[in-house]
């Protein structure tokens, strides 16, 4: 009897009681436990991991099919499981699936054994390619038990789903990364082969409402080093994040003989800039730590293309990091630069940076005529808007008609802030004035002519009070492809002295204005 029960002696890992595997290979660490038998004569391999226990999902699919991604379909290249039928055992789900995979020469059959009770998860891992393991196998898994878990207080829940207020993000301030390193396959043991690359993806969710999102890729295969950057601003509301850039850039650098090292600026690239609304969820890991899962629902540029498996859900998962970032900027890079505010206004202490120092601009020309015969005279009204690095205003508005000899100037200077998504804007003075044109508008002219007749300022007729109105507008900055442009959208339902009649979704609309591309006509010395 003393000899059995020695014989028989178990050991405990997390949640797992197990009998080892006699002659069997076995590494045992505070990330998993790996049983190993290898037959090189033969060419046979099995491999066994437990992994620790972590908190979940209640469902204990779903727990199933993210570990599945995770552990086996992107480090493998597997494709979808081949489910088994669900059972339980001590008030454990289990949920068992099973794969071919070849991934860089080793092949073989991979299972995964997910186990759910509560909102507590635990995953095994299976790999082998012979059926002599068969018996070993089934005896292993009949030997292991599972701890029970207390229930979960939905008071208590680890998973973040609440809603946060749309003017407190503090939610996810910080350092969120996603570093991976290069491999260029697997060993037999199932360890990942390690180059000397890298791919490394952050956030920096700031408390003022801003945001930062680099990506810095040295990979062995590449001939360059790849960095690009993202300034602008974030809210959350509820379970959403909604991500609005104002500037960003991506650019090839040459290599040295370091990884840790930039070579020469070989050329900037072309970067879209999306307004992206994810569906967030921040998971607290007592093992490896918090992560928030991002899940846009598409692809997105600073993100990442398609990657996942056919009819898979997009989604982008990220490490919260209570460390300094491992990213290093390419030399003479300066956050301050890339978004477009001077050294002592950087995006760290301002919130207005996302709008400082741009020009956006509405123009609608103005037609004659119905239906198909419309055509335009050379008139035209345009709203434009300036800001300014140190939180100050300009406002213009021109408006120029071909049936009219007179022509309005509407102008204010004063603050603005951003909070958020919202900017308020706070006029300080104001007027209105009428003037004349130099010349006259002619129904023989072209709108060509007529419209430089109508960019003319003669003089100034009169001068009026302007109402000022002090406004707060929910904003976004969206990238429209079929202008090629940024777009400011002030929402407001009412009208406005500055924007009048809102547009679609109670929206007016500004296009950004870049070097020489304003038509806008001003008097001389305004």
């Amino acid at each position: 009897m003393l000899t059995a029960n020695l014989f028989a002696q178990k050991e405990t890992f997390d949640v797992f009681t197990y009998q080892p595997i006699k002659n069997w290979n076995q590494e045992k660490t505070d990330k998993s436990v790996t049983f190993t038998s290898m037959d090189e004569a033969k060419g046979a391999f099995c491999i066994i991991r437990l992994y620790p226990s972590l908190d979940g999902d209640a469902d204990s699919k779903i727990n199933f099919d993210n570990s599945w991604k995770s552990i086996v379909q992107d480090p493998l290249g597997a494709g979808d499981a081949k489910m088994e039928d669900i059972s339980t055992e001590g008030g454990w789900k289990l949920q068992t699936g099973s794969a071919q995979f070849n991934k860089d020469g080793l092949a073989g059959i991979a299972m995964l054994v997910t186990a759910t009770n509560s909102n507590k998860m635990v995953n095994m891992l299976v790999m082998f390619n012979a059926d002599s393991y068969t018996t070993t196998l089934n005896d292993f898994i009949s030997s292991i038990k599972l701890s029970a878990v207390a229930a979960k207080n939905n008071n208590t829940s680890i998973r973040n789903n609440q809603p946060v207020s749309n003017s407190n993000n503090s939610s996810i301030v910080g350092l969120w990364t996603n570093y991976i390193l290069e491999t260029t396959g697997y060993n037999v043991g199932g360890m990942p082969q390690y180059t000397a690359g890298y791919l490394r993806k952050e956030y920096q969710f700031n408390a003022n409402g801003t945001y930062t999102f680099r990506n810095k890729q040295w990979l062995t295969k590449a001939a360059d080093i790849t960095f690009l950057y993202e300034t602008g601003s974030y809210t959350v509301n509820g379970n959403q994040l909604t991500i609005i850039p104002a500037n960003g850039k991506g650019g090839f650098w040459a290599k040295t003989n370091s990884s840790k090292e930039w070579g020469k600026l070989k050329k900037y690239t072309d970067y879209k800039l999306e307004k992206t609304t994810y569906t967030f969820e921040i998971i607290n890991d007592p093992t490896y730590g918090n992560g928030i899962i991002l899940k846009p629902g598409k692809p997105t540029n600073r993100d990442g293309g398609k990657f996942n498996a056919p009819n898979d859900p997009y989604e982008f998962r990220y490490s919260f990091r209570n460390k300094e970032s491992l990213i290093d900027n390419p030399p003479g890079f300066k956050l301050s630069e890339a978004a477009n505010v001077s050294e002592k206004n950087t995006l760290s202490n301002s919130a207005n940076s996302i709008l400082a120092g741009k020009i956006f601009e509405s123009t609608s020309p103005e037609k004659s005529g119905s239906g198909n015969m419309q055509y335009k005279t050379g008139g035209y009204w345009t709203w434009q808007y300036q800001f300014y690095n140190d939180g100050t205003y300009r406002f213009v508005y021109v408006a120029a008609s071909h049936f009219n000899e007179t022509k309005l100037l509407q102008y204010e200077t004063g603050t603005y802030t951003v909070q958020g998504n919202q900017v308020i804007i706070s006029p300080g003075k104001g007027a209105n004035e009428e003037w004349s044109k130099i010349g006259k508008t002619s129904n023989g002219n072209s709108d060509v002519n007529n419209r430089a007749i109508n960019d003319t300022w003669n003089k100034k007729l009169k001068i009026s009070n302007r109402n000022l109105e002090k406004i707060t507008y929910p904003f976004s900055i969206e990238y429209w492809e079929s202008n090629k442009a940024n777009v400011l959208a002030l929402q407001h339902a009412n009208d406005t002295v500055r924007d009048g009649s809102p547009a679609n979704n109670n929206n007016s609309y500004y296009f950004e204005i870049t070097s020489g591309k304003s038509d806008l006509s001003l008097p001389k010395g305004f």
